[in-house]
């Protein structure tokens, strides 16, 4: 059965949908794409390339007896042989669904429902696969702004890998570059049961890549979205992620973007931190020179406020406990965050200038124990909070034993309780410009000029601090702004119009003073608007042909 099977291509060519020419052309492109890390299949880029519709090309795979299918909770795709609407997710084991007709063609792999036949042709698809050194690559796992993450097989050691690719795009800059080649010696020196192990790092033929070990699991915010984990179990998987952050911490190396998102769980409750692209090597005085002194690196959401408004120079340890807090707070809550939504313009000024939103105001039943310890995780002041992961995971781990930490919480600062001696400089100034009660009424006019000349300083210092969060927020739009710029011009080559035009207008928007967004969008619409016209023509001359 295998053996007689035709491929996707043949089968196209067969039902008239594409010419010999245009496979021939999606197949060589595919051939070249292999050499910069995208192992798209061929019904991928014949949609990218606007040639095949998706709803033709589930129709081809039908032929063959492929139907795409997603898991109904972690939203996982695979190729499924012969389904007859019974199989389980390879990663949650959760209920598999057909996939909706426009969704992704991306898949992760593929599975089979339909015995010994179907095993073959399975084995068949996997053959065909492609090869990258010693890796079959099954299918595409994530894709980010710096690369694209694919799951590979190694049948030499018969074992599952997660393989990370670096783009080698004219778009991606050195620093990009190093700051991948960085991600990789920093994983590849952790070895803690909750990080991600990094097997291999290796750069061939302009294209760099590094093998993990890969993680049959589920992003936590997949799951705690949909309510799939109980308080408890929320704080087990934190407090195992603040164990291997402390462990990092021990190395020399702060995460940066400690998130729901970048934590995967499996089936046993087993979390793995993941992604470590952004990662800061502490005792690496290379890396000092790879961003400016105000660049912030991370999720703004999930970034401690002192790391906002000074940059690197406040960079420490206690960022990552910050991190934690925020995934308990989000977590717990199931989405919301301690300073509001981030794509709220105000928010930047809200984390700089105003407290959180404690624990108990957005989740009122928390437990007060739990609401204590994650309040004082995401304390504005970081002199308030855990003096360390190690710390989080300790009072975590005695919430659930004890219902409370262990660790006291530091007494916040009360500007108002303190005492006359604590003001006793001003005190000695007031009592000398009173003239000690002498009754010289140039003590007064002293006195007045003191108290005129404070609150000029304050108001200095307030106009200082709001100038400088405008500025750090300047350069967030701008950092936004390009990391736009870059996705418009890769889903351009990616032949998605539709979506490379979205994000030229994003970027329009967020690089107001920059000629290339509107020139390069300029561009779009004109291609755009001549692919339309070629489009009005071939149908005109096929109705033509008809009559």
């Amino acid at each position: 059965m295998a053996s007689n099977t035709p491929t996707l291509g043949e089968l196209a060519l067969k039902a008239r949908l594409i010419r010999g020419s245009e496979l021939d052309e999606a197949l060589r492109y595919q051939r070249q794409a292999y050499t910069e890390g995208d192992f798209r299949r061929l019904g991928e880029l014949l949609v990218g390339y606007g040639r095949l519709s998706r709803q033709s090309v589930r129709r081809l795979l039908q032929r063959q007896g492929i139907t795409i299918v997603e898991c109904m909770l972690c939203r996982t795709r695979y190729n499924a042989l012969h389904f007859r609407g019974h199989g389980e997710c390879l990663r949650c084991g959760r209920r598999l669904l057909p996939s909706k007709s426009d969704a992704p063609l991306t898949v992760e792999d593929s599975i089979s429902g339909g015995g010994e036949q179907a095993d073959r042709f399975l084995a068949e698809i996997r053959q065909r696969n492609p090869r990258l050194g010693r890796y079959e690559v099954r299918g595409e796992v994530g894709r980010g702004g710096m690369g694209v993450i694919y799951k590979a097989y190694e049948p030499r050691l018969r074992r599952m890998v997660a393989l990370k690719f670096m783009h080698t795009h004219e778009d991606i800059d050195s620093e990009d570059l190093e700051r991948f080649r960085r991600e990789a010696r920093a994983v590849a020196n952790l070895k803690h049961p909750n990080i991600v192990q990094a097997l291999a790092i290796e750069e061939s033929q302009g294209l760099l890549y590094m093998a993990m070990d890969f993680v049959p699991g589920v992003a936590m915010d997949n799951l705690t979205n949909q309510g799939a984990l109980s308080a408890n179990e929320i704080v087990g998987v934190v407090a195992k992620i603040a164990h291997g952050l402390h462990y990092a911490h021990g190395q020399g190396i702060i995460h940066r973007d400690v998130k729901p998102a970048n934590i995967v769980i499996q089936r046993n409750l087993e979390p793995f931190l993941v992604d470590f692209g952004v990662a800061k090597q502490l005792r690496d005085n290379t890396t000092m020179s790879l961003t400016s002194e105000g660049e912030v690196l991370g999720s703004l959401a999930y970034m401690a406020p002192e790391y906002v408004s000074k940059g690197r120079r406040a960079l420490d340890k206690r960022c990552d406990v910050y991190g934690l807090g925020v995934v308990l707070y989000e977590t717990l809550t199931q989405g919301l965050l301690p300073y509001g939504d981030p794509d709220d313009e105000d928010m930047i000024m809200r984390l700089v200038k105003e407290p959180p939103t404690p624990l108990e105001q957005a989740l009122p039943r928390v437990p007060a124990g739990l609401a204590q310890i994650v309040n004082r995780a995401i304390a504005k002041d970081p002199a308030r909070r855990h003096e360390s992961a190690l710390a989080v995971a300790e009072d975590l781990e005695a919430y659930l034993k004890t219902g409370k930490g262990v660790h006291e919480e530091p007494p916040a600062e009360d500007v108002f309780a303190r005492t006359s001696e604590d003001f006793e400089p001003l005190a000695g100034l007031q009592a000398r410009a009173f003239g000690e009660g002498s009754g010289d009424s140039r003590a007064w006019v002293v006195a007045a000029l003191v108290l005129l000349l404070l609150d000029l300083l304050l108001a200095l210092g307030w106009a200082f601090n709001t100038r400088r969060a405008r500025f750090e927020l300047e350069g967030l739009r701008r950092q936004a702004g390009q990391a736009e710029l870059r996705a418009a011009r890769l889903l351009l080559r990616a032949g998605d119009l539709e979506a490379a035009g979205r994000a030229y207008d994003e970027a329009v928007q967020l690089l107001p003073d920059r000629p290339e967004p509107l020139e390069e969008r300029a561009d779009l619409r004109e291609r755009r608007r001549q692919a339309g016209a070629d489009e009005d023509r071939a149908r005109a001359a096929t109705l033509r042909q008809g009559n």
